[in-house]
């Protein structure tokens, strides 16, 4: 993805695109092409002090001025307080992030390359430059702009802080009382010291949220780099938490630039779309310490690992690029963490209780193995994970009764067979907003996804126990879910399925729930009212970004996704689009064979190419607004919108 000089010269158009780089762990570098940082997650060194968890901004810029005895150009990039933008951008003559950030700067002075990449497996983060010299004598000073707190906050006050030069390496203690320091070294560069501060540095995507924007930097000090008439000259500036600082950075050079060539011949796909969602997936698997296995992180920049998510997105990301060990792991993980038949939607970090708030989760869990167990073959896996299977299924059997005084969510069978989640003050499904007490979207009872995903569970196990040449007793129940699925979920004058039956009535609101029964491993509708949800779906709610979350003909919908969390959180799943059910729309056009040009997989795929070139290149984002253009809003590079794509149209 290259933009030439007159893109960079567009304020909207640069500060509206953003790189990112992942270390494998959860750790992350991001920031706009203009190279300002336009949210509190930007920075060059996002490290993960409990992998994925615990991260925290470390160093947040490192700003270039070039420099001869009769004049300054300052290279750096970014906003301050309510007006100031400073324009070092107008310097740049290219960037490129082909497969590392790259950029081109050309001053009346000299010519400067910048590259930047992390090293996989570790926090720590690498600038190369690469320097030709003009006609006259001049410095390069680089400014480390540096932090450390947690990436959701801001910091103001850096007393703390203690600078130590020793040995070319420089060292920040940020606190006597933690391990964490940062260490900072440049091969070809003397390091002066100091003890400033950058004030009011101000980040305009958190001002549009509605949350604070204004924070300080702490300035230890520059390096130097001195440079005669016509010099070329090649320094690397690196930062880390780790406890060395010294390494081969030409080999981690060679293994940064040959990763993504070597996910791509591993997967084996000749299409150049499908590979670049490869390389995207492989942002979201990354290590967790806690359980020293493969996790998916939800989103970049401030999700961790969950549950529903990670289930969503593993077929995606693991077994449509051939990482089937990660997918193994993965799930093995999940398996360890079930309890009384659920799934948890939160892992635990630091010793806590994790969180079993979701209905979904453990009915993926089957769809997951599923997928899994059908690419590897992988019988013995099999074997082993069925006993986990039959304690969820056994525990979605439970009866209201059954579970009366449990210290459990509220997730029982009713009598019609039907599962039955929550109540007004919950919300277990993927539609989750909550504004203090105030359910955004209620849809406790019997909805129609997790009634969709009960079949499918039902149906994989009768399929697994037959392998297994165990008792099968789960196709005579599969027969009682179906029958009372459509007699539950039928609207016969609308031709589509309810969204949730409560004890309140039948909820007709249009939502791309509804896909899901059409179009899982087993869809529980079928035949000519299969196609008509379809067709119901795509003319309410399908974009070229994804699937509103609510049809704008609703008195609810709201197609602006914008401003402070109670606007947002009423907007979440109230119009708002989202991407990754796009995955199970494009297996229903797949399933139904439609020929409607609009909506088929060639025309769905092909309009939903522009979005890598959209916010955070060479991702895709949670979410976009339901009103045109389809602005893309909320985590800027989501583990689900990459893994549904990717699998819906690999298989």
């Amino acid at each position: 993805m290259n933009f030439t000089k007159e893109n960079l010269r567009d304020v909207n158009f640069g500060i509206n695109r953003e790189w990112m780089l992942t270390n494998g762990i959860g750790g992350f570098a991001g920031g706009t092409i203009l190279g300002s940082n336009s949210r509190r997650y930007h920075g060059l060194l996002i490290a993960a002090l409990n992998p994925p968890a615990s991260r925290h901004l470390v160093v947040s810029g490192l700003h270039e001025v070039v420099k001869t005895e009769e004049k300054e150009e300052c290279l750096a990039c970014f906003e301050s307080g309510e007006s100031y933008f400073a324009e070092g951008f107008r310097y740049i003559s290219g960037f490129h992030n082909n497969i590392l950030p790259t950029w081109t700067y050309q001053t009346e002075t000299l010519n400067l390359t910048k590259q930047i990449w992390m090293v996989y497996g570790k926090n720590t983060t690498v600038i190369r430059y690469k320097i030709r010299n003009g006609a006259k004598k001049s410095k390069l000073l680089l400014y480390p702009l540096v932090n450390f707190r947690d990436y959701h906050s801001e910091r103001h006050d850096f007393s703390p802080f203690r600078v130590s030069y020793e040995k070319k390496i420089v060292e920040i203690r940020f606190d006597e009382g933690l391990k964490e320091t940062l260490k900072m070294y440049a091969d070809k560069a003397d390091f002066y010291q100091g003890n400033d501060v950058f004030y009011n540095m101000s980040y305009r995507k958190e001002r549009e949220r509605g949350l604070n924007h204004i924070e300080n930097q702490f300035m230890p000090g520059y390096f130097e780099v001195n440079l005669k008439p016509g010099e070329e000259k090649e320094i690397h500036i690196v930062f880390t938490i780790e406890d060395t600082v010294k390494f081969n950075l030409a080999e981690s050079y060679e293994n940064a630039i040959s990763r993504p060539g070597e996910l791509i011949r591993k997967a084996g796909y000749q299409d150049k779309f499908i590979n670049e969602l490869v390389k995207a997936a492989d942002a979201f698997i990354v290590h967790r310490n806690s359980t020293d296995g493969k996790t998916i992180i939800a989103g970049y920049p401030w999700f961790t690992d969950w549950g529903r998510d990670t289930l969503i997105a593993l077929p995606g990301l693991t077994l449509a690029t051939k990482r089937y060990d990660d997918a193994k792991s993965i799930l093995k993980t999940f398996a360890k963490y079930i309890k009384g038949g659920l799934l948890p939607n939160v892992f635990p970090d630091f010793g806590e209780t994790p969180g079993y708030n979701t209905v979904d989760a453990s009915l993926w869990f089957f769809e997951a193995v599923y997928r899994y167990v059908e690419t590897t073959k992988d019988e013995a896996f099999l074997k082993e994970i069925f006993p986990k299977l039959e304690e969820i299924y056994q525990r979605y059997r439970r009866t209201k009764e059954e579970i009366a005084g449990l210290n459990t969510e509220v997730v029982y069978s009713d009598d019609d067979a039907l599962i039955y989640a929550g109540n007004e003050h919950t919300q277990l499904t993927w539609m989750d907003a909550k504004v203090g007490d105030f359910v955004v979207t209620p849809r406790f009872g019997k909805a129609v996804e997790i009634n969709a995903l009960w079949y499918n569970a039902i149906m994989i196990m009768a399929e697994f126990a037959k392998r297994l040449r165990k008792k099968e007793e789960y196709s005579v129940l599969a027969k009682k879910v179906k029958k009372s699925f459509e007699k539950t979920f039928w609207n016969k004058k609308e031709e589509n399925l309810y969204d949730v039956v409560n004890e309140n009535g039948a909820d007709g609101s249009v939502r791309p729930n509804q896909i899901f029964a059409i179009s899982l491993t087993f869809p529980v509708i079928e035949g000519e009212k299969a196609e008509k949800i379809f067709f119901n779906v795509a003319e309410s709610l399908y974009t070229p970004v994804g699937l509103r979350s609510l049809a704008p003909s609703d008195k609810n919908y709201k197609g602006i996704y914008i401003g402070d969390i109670w606007s947002r959180d009423t907007a979440y799943h109230q119009g708002t689009v989202w991407t990754w059910p796009l995955g199970y729309f494009i297996t229903a056009s797949k399933k139904l064979q439609i020929k409607d040009k609009r909506y088929t997989v060639e025309t769905i795929v092909k309009n939903i190419q522009y979005t890598l070139t959209e916010e955070t290149l060479g991702q895709i984002s949670e979410i976009f607004d339901g009103d045109k253009p389809y602005t893309p809003r909320g985590c800027y590079a989501q583990a689900w919108s990459v893994g549904e794509v990717l699998r819906a149209i690999t298989e």
